[in-house]
C-alpha cells in the first residue's frame, strides 16, 4: 500500500558567509492534517568527527529523515578528507537504488526532492551543496529551498553579503526566515540555525533555535513614513525634517542597542 503525502511546506537555506557558511529550517512538520515541531537539520556523519556533513531538504519528511539516517548509519563520509571526496562519496550515495527509487516516487507525486547539504572538511574549510533529485550543485553564494523558498530568496537578494561573517550575517538570516515562515503556508515553529566556522582556531558552536521578533526591529514602520513625506510634494519641511529626526533617532538608538550587546537576536 502506497502512503500519500500531501504537500511539502518548509523554509530550508543555506549561506556562504566570510568564515564560514549558515544553515537553517523553520521547525514544522506537516502533511496537512497534523503539525508537529521537530528539528529538520540532520547531522549526517559521525559526531565529534570530521568531515562534518549536515543536511536539511525540503520534500516529503520521512523520506529526507530517512537518508540522512541512512547517510549516518553506513558512514557515508569516513575516508572524505576534503571537500572533493565529499561530493564523490554524496554522489555514491545519491547512486544507490534505494535513492533512485525515492526520488521516482516523489517525482510521481509531482514534487521534488530538495536537498542543501553544509560541509566541515578534515582541512577546516567549508562549502555548500544543493541536491535536487539527483542532480548536485556547489553553492557559491546562498540557496533557498522548500514553500517559503521565494520570500526567502526576495528578501536573500538584498540582506544577504558575503563579506560579512557568519556571526554577523546569522542575525540577519533570522529575520529572512521569520518572513519566510509568516508568509507562507505550513512553515513555522522555531528557526534554527547551524554555523560552521572555517579553521579550527574556535570549538564550532552549537545550533541556535530562536523565537521570532519584529521584522528587523521595527525599522520599517519608522521607514515608512519617510517614505510618504519623501513623495509627498505637499509635506511641508518641518514635517519631513521630523520624520528623518525619528528615524536617525531610532537607527542611532538601535546601534546604541548592538554595542551593548541587548539588540535582539544578536548573538550565537
Amino acid at each position: 500500500m502506497k502512503v500519500k503525502y500531501n504537500r511539502p511546506m518548509t523554509i530550508a537555506a543555506g549561506f556562504c558567509c566570510m568564515d564560514g557558511v549558515l544553515l537553517g529550517t523553520d521547525t514544522l512538520v506537516t502533511d496537512g492534517c497534523t503539525k508537529t515541531y521537530e528539528n529538520k537539520v540532520f547531522e549526517c556523519s559521525q559526531f565529534g568527527s570530521y568531515p562534518l556533513v549536515l543536511m536539511a531538504g525540503a520534500g516529503v519528511f520521512p523520506r529526507i529523515k530517512e537518508f540522512a539516517d541512512r547517510l549516518l548509519t553506513e558512514n557515508t563520509f569516513t575516508d572524505s578528507d576534503t571537500g572533493e571526496d565529499v561530493k564523490h562519496a554524496l554522489r555514491k550515495a545519491i547512486d544507490s537504488a534505494w535513492y533512485r527509487e525515492s526520488v521516482r516516487m516523489t517525482n510521481e507525486s509531482g514534487y521534488n526532492l530538495d536537498f542543501i547539504f553544509a560541509i566541515k572538511d578534515l582541512e577546516g574549510g567549508t562549502s555548500l551543496l544543493h541536491l535536487c533529485n539527483a542532480d548536485l550543485y556547489p553553492i557559491h553564494q546562498y540557496c533557498c529551498v522548500g514553500n517559503g523558498a521565494p520570500i526567502a530568496k526576495y528578501l536573500a537578494a538584498w540582506l544577504y553579503s558575503q563579506s560579512l561573517p557568519v556571526e554577523m550575517f546569522a542575525i540577519l538570516a533570522m529575520h529572512i526566515f521569520r518572513e519566510a515562515k509568516e508568509y507562507s503556508d505550513g512553515c513555522g515553529g522555531e528557526t534554527r540555525l547551524q554555523p560552521l566556522f572555517n579553521g579550527f582556531d574556535d570549538v564550532d558552536r552549537p545550533h541556535i533555535d530562536t523565537q521570532d521578533t519584529a521584522f528587523l526591529w521595527g525599522l520599517y514602520a519608522h521607514l515608512k513614513p519617510l517614505i510618504y513625506a519623501c513623495i509627498n510634494t505637499k509635506a511641508p519641511d518641518p514635517i519631513f525634517d521630523n520624520h528623518v529626526y525619528r528615524f536617525e533617532h531610532y537607527v542611532r538608538s538601535l546601534h546604541s542597542k548592538a554595542k551593548s550587546g541587548y539588540l535582539p537576536d544578536n548573538s550565537l
